[in-house]
């Protein structure tokens, strides 16, 4: 956590914890007759403030809290679980309310495009074991980035301790007693949290991208292994001495092994000769030198991926709205962050698209670092673009104004654009994207109505209609409108749609008779218009698809 706030995770993951342990106890007040009261409302407080700190977090407090009353079974009756679950659960679903109600009612956040924004091919192997244990590096360079790895310790701790309950045991586990459920169900969680880590799987990709990385689980993998070694060391030692002497000597080498395997070095490049405690303090001057007005809402501050700076700049400058994701403030789309995030700060060469970026975010000036080796370069290259208007002492922080920003809030005559679509709002965004047609050209209105929902007044509204994955209610009826929308001097822009048009005689406004699809080989037969400039036709790729027409 930072001086100036935190992750909402940070805060949520201890109520889940708590949650679980007062769930145990219920479990134990049940096989042992005992009627408490205080369990029950503890779990339902734990469980609501966690979803309210964390909805993600807190989903995945209630499938654990679910998953471990259920986990007793045969031990306590399925019928008395299911009640102790409903008595639980719906208390504490009326606590978060607040939160999930509004989710669930307005469908917010649409992370559909935010989870697609994830670099899958990089991800999807997983973490090495080496990464989660450190087994071939004496000496582990970390950044301050990369605190996540696991001690040698937990997963092979607990395999010892379970070979030596198997030897004291005999080789018998009691799985229907308490304690040797709790140890079964710990094993699983254990198992599956590291098989996640290791292996990554995309599945409840929304999961994925709030709580459930492969490195972000290991956040939780301890949770379940330090509650598994707890268990086994009270089943293997009878005395609380013998308890205390071994939890010493394992705490005592892990902090001998941590301290050997750790070497906190920060990258050289960035940081050499520089005072660390003060690099972060660097950002701040530069900011407040530059912004001279504290109230321009108009327009976008760029604060990169930077959760520091987005923190510390919402304090500073609260009328001035900013980029940093969850801390950006009136974005419509939440999905545009992500891509606002890969497209200006991560990526280099991609001009058209960051213009647009900024033009959509209403983005005037923004910071940069030479932290961010993605993009070292690429506003310096395009001075009549990204006007340079200063940097720190240290040319470690660099900020720059977009020349020709868009105002996020303006009267204008721009041609106003209906895009009838299904489903289709990334690829419509992303296509504008691609080719910087900014609201300095086109202000498209996004709609998932049917055609024929609209009458030739509201469409002579618009200067353009535009159809992707268009439906209709009734063919005729949908065509006609269209056609006198064309003939009283609207234009029709037409993505075609096989499923609506293949195989039938198509009218107006279509200027063709008919369409079907068939194999395309050969090579493209192109020609530029006069009006597009200087266009590379040797650069198109090959009329290709999967090795073939």
């Amino acid at each position: 956590m930072g001086q100036t706030g935190g992750y909402a995770r940070t805060f949520a993951t201890p109520f889940m914890i708590l949650a679980l342990w007062t769930t145990a106890i219920i479990v134990e007040d049940i096989v042992k007759e005992k009627k408490r009261h205080w369990p029950y409302l503890l779990t339902v407080l734990f469980l609501g403030i966690c979803f309210l700190f964390h909805y993600i977090v807190g989903t995945f407090a209630f499938l654990l809290v679910g998953f471990w009353l259920l986990g007793f079974w045969r031990i306590v009756k399925l019928k008395v679980l299911f009640s102790k679950m409903i008595k639980i659960f719906i208390p504490a679903a009326l606590i978060a309310s607040p939160l999930w109600l509004p989710i669930l009612v307005l469908k917010i956040p649409n992370n559909g495009l935010a989870v697609e924004s994830l670099n899958w091919e990089f991800i999807k192997g997983g973490i090495s074991w080496s990464q989660l244990f450190n087994f071939y590096d004496s000496a582990q360079k970390i950044s301050p980035y990369d605190v996540l790895k696991l001690t040698p310790f937990l997963y092979p701790l607990a395999a010892l301790l379970w070979l030596l309950v198997f030897v004291i045991k005999k080789g018998k586990m009691a799985t229907e007693t308490l304690a040797g459920r709790a140890v079964l169900l710990l094993i699983i969680l254990s198992g599956l949290s590291l098989i996640h880590a290791r292996f990554t799987f995309r599945i409840l990709k929304i999961l994925y991208a709030g709580v459930l990385g492969h490195t972000a689980v290991l956040f939780f993998a301890p949770i379940f292994v330090a509650s598994l070694i707890g268990i086994l060391i009270s089943i293997i030692f009878s005395r609380k001495w013998q308890v205390a002497m071994f939890l010493l000597s394992v705490i005592g080498g892990m902090l001998v092994w941590i301290s050997y395997q750790y070497q906190y070095q920060l990258p050289q490049r960035l940081w050499e000769g520089l005072d660390i405690s003060v690099y972060e303090e660097y950002r701040y001057p530069l900011v407040e030198e530059l912004t001279d007005n504290p109230k321009d809402f108009n327009y976008r501050f760029g604060t990169s991926s930077d959760a520091g700076l987005g923190a510390w700049f919402n304090i500073a400058y609260p009328f001035i709205p900013q980029t940093r994701d969850y801390c950006a403030q009136a974005v419509v789309n939440v999905d545009d962050v992500a891509h606002e995030t890969h497209t200006v700060w991560l990526t280099s060469d991609n001009y058209p698209e960051t213009e647009f970026v900024l033009d959509w975010f209403g983005i005037k000036k923004f910071l940069t670092s030479n932290l961010d080796e993605e993009v070292e370069g690429k506003y310096e290259a395009q001075p009549e673009t990204y006007e340079l208007l200063g940097k720190d002492e240290n040319d470690i922080f660099r900020i720059f104004e977009y020349v020709s920003p868009s105002p996020i809030l303006l009267s204008t005559d721009t041609p106003a654009a209906l895009v009838v679509s299904k489903d289709a709002y990334d690829v419509i965004y992303r296509s504008f994207a691609q080719g910087n047609i900014n609201s300095q050209y086109i202000i498209p209105i996004l709609t998932e109505r049917q055609i024929d929902d609209y009458k030739i007044d509201e469409l002579k509204n618009f200067d353009f209609i535009i159809l992707y994955n268009y439906m209709y209610k009734d063919r005729e009826s949908a065509f006609d409108l269209l056609a006198q929308y064309v003939r009283q001097g609207g234009s029709l822009f037409i993505e075609s749609n096989l499923f609506i048009e293949e195989g039938q005689s198509l009218s107006e406004p279509f200027p063709v008779k008919s369409v079907q699809k068939q194999a395309f080989a050969g090579s493209w037969d192109l020609a530029v218009n006069s009006e597009l400039g200087e266009v590379d036709l040797a650069s198109f790729s090959p009329p290709v698809y999967q090795e073939g027409p």
